[in-house]
């Protein structure tokens, strides 16, 4: 019996809680996108294939100091799944912690998932944990 989009989706998730990113890279099919909002500094944009993935994960572990998935939730929606969850993150550059919610819509097909869309509640406060403030620089004191 094939497996159902919730449960593909659940096993991914359940390893992304511990932080097992070799583990959720073989649950992607091969011609796997994920959307992130190309606003977000670092790692906004689109990846595709399992090794657009893994690199994505790459760039969050420059991105963030700290971030750990916590309230994790997989919701059942049919043609979907939504994992819906509140990480735990610092900004690398800027130490501003975020505390925020994120749902993530993915799809399966052939017990893999192919497609996968991140939605930040606040988008905003994700952009200001990852730019740093850049602070003019003072004139010198001879007025050059």
């Amino acid at each position: 019996m094939a497996r159902t989009t919730y449960e593909v989706v659940k096993e991914f998730y359940d390893h992304a809680v511990k932080g097992e990113i070799d583990q959720m890279i073989p649950l992607l099919a091969d011609d796997f996108t994920m959307y992130e909002a190309d606003s977000i500094p670092i790692y906004g944009g689109t990846q595709y294939g399992p090794q657009g993935f893994a690199k994505l994960a790459g760039l969050l572990g420059e991105a963030w100091s700290i971030f750990e998935v916590r309230d994790m939730q997989v919701l059942d929606a049919g043609e979907y799944a939504i994992a819906y969850f509140r990480p735990r993150a610092v900004g690398r550059e800027t130490g501003i912690e975020v505390d925020t919610y994120l749902a993530e819509f993915c799809r399966v097909r052939d017990g893999k998932i192919y497609e996968l869309r991140a939605f930040y509640f606040d988008g905003g406060a994700v952009n200001a944990a990852l730019t740093p403030t850049v602070t003019p620089a003072r004139a010198s004191a001879s007025g050059g």
